[in-house]
């Protein structure tokens, strides 16, 4: 059985791990499009990463989606993105 400390560990690594590609997707969106969003508006779940904005500008994101991944791993994003809802 592991130690509630182990557990705890892991957890956080992947909270860290989630809020820190949520600020390289914000950097790669911000540089790709010239757009500023706040980090709060995007959330990450498994391979899709969910924008509460405006229609037009989520419109423009995912238009310029594979600019915007190809940006996103360059910068070191290290979660697989496969969908922008």
């Amino acid at each position: 059985m592991e130690k509630i400390s182990e557990l705890l560990e892991r957890f956080k690594k992947t909270l860290y791990q989630h809020k820190e590609s949520r600020i390289i997707f914000k950097e790669a969106v911000s540089d790709c499009l010239r757009i500023s969003i706040e980090v709060k508006n995007f959330s990450i779940k498994k391979d899709c990463v969910y924008i509460k904005c405006n229609s037009v500008v989520k419109n423009e994101i995912i238009i310029n989606k594979q600019k915007i991944l190809t940006s996103f791993y360059q910068k070191g994003g290290s979660l697989k993105i496969l969908k922008i809802k």
